[in-house]
């Protein structure tokens, strides 16, 4: 048993989703996008994908990479950022493809004694990494001198349904097949092509490349049809108690509650990758379906709710903080920030349990 905190993982949603993505992107193949530890997901949630079909991984360090060799990930893996020259020599013991971030970084690895892997990043507007899209004489340099087995760029808009939004995705996808149509018209392979992330596979789908790299989306999408959530954090009640109006409670002399209330001390709190502010918003924990408002501040590794509503409770009931009527999205829109930031702040203290074992 789980006695403290601990985040649910749903694999049959996980795997509904990426059949919900597949079904979206015609002949593309998808690459998993499974960055800092799959968006909360776990390295289980990856190995699950590996063994119903995913052939190609990415991750943003070659430590994540690595991580995910040593959990028996054996198909394609692309670090997306960068990669100091001093570990160049793990990019070729692990088999791994490296992103060709500039011109220049192409140069160095190109004197690297080994040969690497590549994929070569085409700047087409985001202006983070890459080599932009119009030095086409670099990018076919660089595909000469290096083993350079994919292309592809990053779509800054693809989630922004606005005439500009659209506009900019699109101007995206014209730079991207100029490049291609360019290296091609150069009688040169340019390996397999990516450009979609989560939103692009959504809302692009009908640009087709041989990948997509969808993330976020593994974990649900309310924005699209049939997706489901695929992950839920719980915690348990460590006490309960009653306590009187105007009364202190948690941190702070000014945290008085407001009338006579019973509440619950629960296990978990920011150290667990809960935002501190959450318990100034109006998103709820539940048990058993019910509300139960947050009392005071949240601390470290507890937080105090208020149970007046709950019958029964005691001691070792769970609670939970996300759920499929309360997903990431949600606890997202109360906070005013992205689900990425949510589920990377989830913790490693943080138990990953799947609840579908027999996948």
């Amino acid at each position: 048993m789980i006695d403290r905190a601990w985040l649910e993982i749903d694999a049959q949603a996980l795997l509904n989703n990426y059949q919900q993505i597949q079904n979206r992107v015609g002949r593309s193949k998808v690459m998993a996008v499974v960055k800092d530890v799959f968006y909360g997901l776990g390295v289980d949630s990856v190995l699950t994908l590996q063994e119903h079909g995913v052939d190609f991984f990415a991750t943003a360090t070659i430590s994540e990479a690595l991580e995910l060799r040593h959990a028996g990930i054996d198909k394609n893996i692309l670090v997306l950022g960068y990669t100091h020259p001093s570990r160049f020599i793990e990019l070729v013991q692990n088999d791994l493809h490296q992103t060709i971030i500039s011109y220049d970084y192409g140069l160095k690895i190109e004197t690297f004694h080994e040969r690497i892997k590549t994929h070569l990043k085409i700047n087409t507007g985001m202006n983070r990494l890459g080599v932009n899209y119009k030095e086409r004489e670099k990018i076919l340099d660089l595909y000469n001198r290096l083993e350079i087995s994919g292309v592809f760029s990053h779509l800054l808009a693809s989630d922004e349904l606005t005439e500009k939004g659209r506009d900019v995705t699109k101007l995206q996808i014209q730079r991207m097949d100029e490049v291609i149509d360019f290296l091609e018209s150069h009688n040169v392979g340019v390996g397999f092509a990516h450009l979609h992330n989560s939103y692009g596979c959504l809302n692009y789908g009908e640009y087709q490349y041989d990948y997509v790299r969808p993330g976020l989306i593994f974990v649900g999408c309310p924005d699209a049809e049939n997706f489901q959530n695929a992950l839920t954090l719980k915690a348990r009640v460590a006490m309960v108690k009653d306590i009187k109006k105007n009364e202190q409670i948690g941190y702070g002399a000014e945290n008085t509650v407001p009338r006579d209330m019973r509440v619950a001390t629960v296990t978990i709190g920011y150290g667990d990758g809960l935002e501190r502010r959450l318990a100034e918003t109006d998103f709820t924990p539940s048990i058993g379906g019910v509300a139960c408002p947050f009392v005071g501040r949240m601390s470290m590794d507890q937080c105090v709710v208020d149970v007046s509503n709950v019958d029964n409770v005691k001691e070792g009931d769970v609670i939970e903080f996300l759920n499929n009527e309360h997903d990431v999205f949600k606890m997202a829109e109360a906070l005013n920030t992205i689900p990425y930031e949510i589920l990377t702040h989830m913790m490693s203290r943080l138990p990953r349990s799947n609840i579908n074992e027999e996948l």
